[in-house]
């Protein structure tokens, strides 16, 4: 009888289905089965070895074997994953060796409003959030003259540790559990859930005349 074919192939897919369209944090090992590259995308993005094969250190005749680690239901809890499991892998927190040269890797940031402290995912979530414009955020995330403030809020982008709390439009936020993220309605005055334009409006000029409307 012949061998199974399963027994016979070196590459093979561990699956249920439910797991299929969610974002996957990975790791990458090289021929020497050395880790070095860990990021989260999507099953066809990690098959199809994106971003990994634009890296410049990136062998094309090099056999790599990519680990499926963890599920994950968003960019922020996947994102909240790969931070926990680079410094929970073999590597004991050093960054892998070719994490160094992929700039989306290290261009990951939040946005914070000053006058609440709270941080936001998008400048997008932000524009939802205070009404405010688009090209006018923008302008004053780039610190260009005469956008110090919008609408007399400050917002600044935010690289430290993944906040424990982060806004989310619509009336909720992304709450921290310790490992991953869960979406919870939002506490914040102008963030609740069924507040009107006007309750909004009124929410937004306590929360600036509060700090003055300066407080740079």
């Amino acid at each position: 009888m012949n061998e199974k074919l399963i027994n016979r192939c070196s590459s093979r897919i561990v699956m249920q289905s439910k797991y299929l369209n969610k974002l996957w944090v990975y790791g990458v090992y090289n021929s020497q089965q050395q880790l070095v590259f860990m990021s989260y995308g999507t099953l066809k993005e990690i098959i199809m070895m994106s971003p990994f094969k634009t890296i410049e250190k990136f062998n094309e005749n090099e056999i790599y074997t990519s680990v499926l680690i963890q599920p994950c239901d968003n960019k922020i809890a996947a994102e909240n994953a790969l931070s926990h499991w680079i410094k929970n892998s073999e590597l004991e927190g050093t960054t892998p060796p070719f994490n160094i040269y992929n700039k989306s890797y290290n261009n990951r940031y939040f946005i914070q409003c000053l006058e609440n402290g709270r941080y936001y995912q998008t400048a997008s979530d932000i524009v939802k959030i205070f009404n405010v414009s688009q090209s006018a955020l923008s302008n004053h995330l780039r610190g260009l003259p005469g956008h110090r403030s919008v609408k007399g809020l400050h917002f600044k982008y935010y690289t430290g540790p993944n906040p424990a709390e982060i806004e989310q439009a619509g009336g909720y936020k992304l709450l921290s559990n310790g490992f991953g993220y869960k979406s919870v309605p939002s506490d914040d005055p102008i963030n609740r859930l069924g507040i009107t334009d006007t309750e909004k409006r009124e929410q937004i000029a306590l929360l600036v005349g509060r700090y003055g409307g300066e407080i740079w």
